[in-house]
């Protein structure tokens, strides 16, 4: 996945909430204290995130690729179907 995934930006504000609660479980001043940590939660549930998104693709790609192999050794199971035009 690239960098600028969405899904990439959600984990990392998950990250920053993990440690605004943290803070507040802790009775810390919930936004001001610990940025270090803050900081370290938000790369850390980026970089997780990451993992599995990409995970997530190599799953899906061999789930595509045994599904391509199966209709193209089985083409009687997935006759083709005529494609129609605008005319008719």
């Amino acid at each position: 996945p690239k960098l600028t995934d969405p899904r990439l930006a959600y984990c990392g504000f998950l990250g920053y909430c993990a440690g605004l609660v943290d803070n507040a479980i802790r009775q810390r001043p919930v936004m001001t204290a610990g940025l270090h940590r803050q900081l370290l939660y938000v790369t850390s549930f980026f970089f997780i995130g990451y993992y599995f998104l990409k995970r997530q693709d190599y799953m899906y790609a061999i789930k595509d690729q045994d599904m391509f192999g199966y209709m193209k050794l089985h083409p009687e199971d997935f006759p083709e179907e005529d494609k129609k035009t605008y005319g008719e």
